[in-house]
């Protein structure tokens, strides 16, 4: 299972600039079956009999769940506003102007011994990328399923009988089952969300299977009586989001 979550939140909530919770299955299953037969006989009565069977069986379960229950999230979180003069700025000290929350990412400006003026931040100039980031206030709650399954299963057989009676029997087969059952949720539940920016809550599944099943067969008969019998079949059953039994997941 692929999870990502926060379940309760203490006695103060959960206060930040922005929360991000993404659980992400990428899941991969690279398969390569195969099965060769060869069978040749030779004499007064020549009977060869080959038969070569493939069969591959690939699954990926996962339950993929981005969720948040039972908590208080703010994603507006500041520690001055612009009518605030503090006399130091250091690093991470967050300021609200018009409404967005800036960031301050320069040089800590420390006063010790408090004689240097105070910082008047209502003269900040927020758009020099220098000393200010702004804060992207949203919420994101994000699950996506991004399983993948390539298989080839190949099957081959040749047979070949030769004498005053030559019998050749040949049968090929191959059969392959790729599954994908994955669960894919993104939820809020019992919480309080607030945010000045986006609430987003994303649930995908991209989920793809790649299959190629292939049988050859090839029977040679020579003699006074010749008789050649080849038989091939192939099968593939390819599922997402179902099982052998028909039931959704």
């Amino acid at each position: 299972d692929v999870k990502a979550f926060i379940e309760g939140d203490g006695s103060t909530g959960i206060q930040a600039g922005s929360v991000t919770l993404k659980a992400e299955d990428t899941s991969k299953i690279s398969a390569v079956t195969g099965a060769a037969t060869l069978a040749a006989a030779v004499g007064a009565v020549g009977v060869g009999v080959s038969i070569g069977v493939a069969g591959a069986y690939n699954v990926i379960s996962n339950d993929v769940a981005a969720f948040i229950i039972d908590a208080t999230v703010t994603t507006n979180d500041y520690d001055y506003t612009t009518q605030n003069s503090p006399n130091e700025l250091i690093k991470g000290d967050r300021v609200q102007f018009n409404g967005e929350i800036y960031e301050y990412i320069g040089i800590d400006r420390l006063d010790p011994t408090n004689i240097l003026p105070a910082v008047n931040l209502a003269t900040e100039v927020y758009t020099n990328e220098a000393l200010w980031k702004k804060v992207d206030k949203t919420i994101q709650v994000a699950a996506v399923e991004a399983a993948t399954i390539s298989a080839l299963t190949t099957a081959a057989s040749f047979g070949a009988g030769f004498g005053l009676a030559g019998v050749a029997v040949s049968g090929a087969g191959a059969t392959a089952t790729n599954i994908i059952l994955t669960k894919t949720n993104a939820y809020v539940t019992d919480s309080k969300l607030v945010s000045s920016g986006d609430v987003v809550l994303k649930a995908s599944d991209t989920s793809t299977i790649n299959a190629i099943v292939a049988a050859s067969s090839a029977a040679i008969a020579g003699g006074a009586a010749g008789v050649g019998v080849s038989f091939g079949a192939s099968m593939a059953r390819n599922l997402i989001g179902w099982d052998l039994f028909g039931n959704k997941t």
